[in-house]
C-alpha cells in the first residue's frame, strides 16, 4: 500500500486521478515518474481535491454540509492554502456524522486562508496568515501551528487555485472539537449548561471524555436510551466535568511508548495526574502494555479513542464516566 505521504508528494506531478488511485490500490510498490505533459490528468482546483480523495472523505463531508465547496470555488477570493485533516484527524467521528451547524463552518472556516497559497518550501521563517474565521494563526516551515498541538504532515499539495497542507487535528479548541463530535453530545450539553466553556479553552489541557452512552450507562436509571434532567439531580456537574480534566497536555502513545512508567517486575505502566477538581485521575495500562485504562481500581474506563489532538491539548474518549 502507497502511504499517504508519497500519494500526496506525487499527485501534484500525476494529477488527481493517479493520486486517487495510490490511496485505494493494494500491492503497488512505486509509481513510475513521469513528467507532466498534455498526457497527464491535469491538477484539479483544491475544491475538488478534497471532494476526490478518499482520505479526506470527513473533510470534503464538513465542506459539503456547511457550504464551503462554494467559497472553494470563488475565483474572486483565489489563490486558498488549505490546511486538510485526514480522516483520522476527525475521529472519532464517523462517516456521515458531522453536523450541519453554523459552529461546524466557522470550525472549517479556520482551515481555509483565502487570496493567499502559503508553500511552506519557500518560508525561511514563521508565516502569519488569516483564516476565513477571522483568526490569525502562524505556520512554521517546519510545518508547526505556533501555539497549538497540531502540525502539518505533509506540505505543499499543489493545486490549480492553491495549496493543500494535510494536518494531523481538527483546528479546534477543546470545546469546539466535543461540540462538533456527535458522540460527545451530552457532554458538550453538560459543559455549556455548567459554563465551563472558557475554563476548557485554555491552554495545554487533557480531557478524558466520556461518550453518550456512558453517560447513558451511569445515569439512565429507567434504560430509557436518554439521559433527563430527573436523572441527573443531586450531580455537581462542575466538579464532576472538572474531574475528567487535567492541567498539562498527557500524551497515550508517549505514556505507552515511555519505560519511565513501568517497573522491572511488571510490565504494566502507571502515572497520576492531577485533575481539575476531586481525586487524581490514575492511568495505567494493561499487562501487555498496549491499552490504557482510567482509574483502573475504580471506574476502570477504557480509552477507546486516544490522543485527539486540539489546538489547546488532547482529548481521550472513555467509555465511562469518571465519579468524584
Amino acid at each position: 500500500m502507497i502511504d499517504l505521504a508519497t500519494s500526496l508528494r506525487r499527485w501534484g506531478r500525476l494529477g488527481l486521478g493517479l493520486f486517487t488511485l495510490a490511496l485505494v490500490t493494494t500491492g503497488c510498490d512505486a509509481f513510475i515518474d513521469q513528467d507532466q505533459s498534455d498526457s497527464q490528468p491535469p491538477r484539479p482546483a483544491v475544491a475538488e481535491a478534497v471532494t476526490e480523495v478518499p482520505a479526506l472523505s470527513r473533510l470534503e463531508e464538513g465542506l459539503r454540509k456547511s457550504k464551503l465547496v462554494d467559497d472553494l470555488q470563488d475565483t474572486d477570493n483565489e489563490p486558498f492554502t488549505v490546511i486538510a485533516p485526514t480522516d483520522g484527524a476527525f475521529a472519532p467521528i464517523g462517516d456521515g456524522e458531522l453536523s450541519q451547524s453554523a459552529l461546524l463552518k466557522t470550525v472549517l472556516e479556520g482551515h481555509v486562508v483565502a487570496g493567499e497559497e502559503l508553500v511552506l518550501e519557500d518560508l525561511s521563517s514563521q508565516q502569519n496568515v488569516q483564516t476565513l474565521a477571522g483568526e490569525k494563526i502562524t505556520i512554521g516551515p517546519d510545518g508547526s501551528i505556533d501555539g497549538t498541538d497540531l502540525s502539518i504532515t505533509n506540505q505543499d499539495v499543489r493545486a490549480t487555485n492553491g495549496v493543500i497542507h494535510v494536518v494531523d487535528g481538527v483546528f479546534a479548541d477543546i470545546v469546539n472539537r466535543v461540540l462538533i463530535t456527535s458522540q460527545y453530545e451530552t457532554l458538550g450539553t453538560l459543559v455549556e449548561r455548567e459554563g465551563l466553556g472558557g475554563a476548557l479553552r485554555a491552554d495545554g489541557l487533557t480531557v478524558f471524555a466520556p461518550s453518550d452512552d456512558a453517560f447513558l450507562a451511569a445515569f439512565d436509571d429507567n434504560d430509557n436510551g436518554e439521559v433527563v434532567d430527573d436523572e441527573l439531580q443531586g450531580v455537581d456537574f462542575t466538579d464532576e466535568l472538572q474531574g475528567h480534566v487535567h492541567d498539562g497536555v498527557f500524551s497515550a502513545a508517549a505514556f505507552l511508548n515511555d519505560p519511565e512508567f513501568s517497573d522491572d517486575d511488571s510490565e504494566v505502566k502507571d502515572t497520576t495526574l492531577a485533575a481539575l477538581a476531586g481525586p487524581d485521575i490514575r492511568i495505567e495500562t494493561d499487562a501487555e502494555g498496549d491499552s490504557v485504562f482510567v482509574n483502573p481500581n475504580d471506574e476502570n474506563a477504557a480509552v477507546v479513542t486516544p490522543d485527539v489532538k486540539t489546538r489547546n491539548g488532547r482529548i481521550h474518549s472513555i467509555d465511562t464516566v469518571l465519579m468524584p
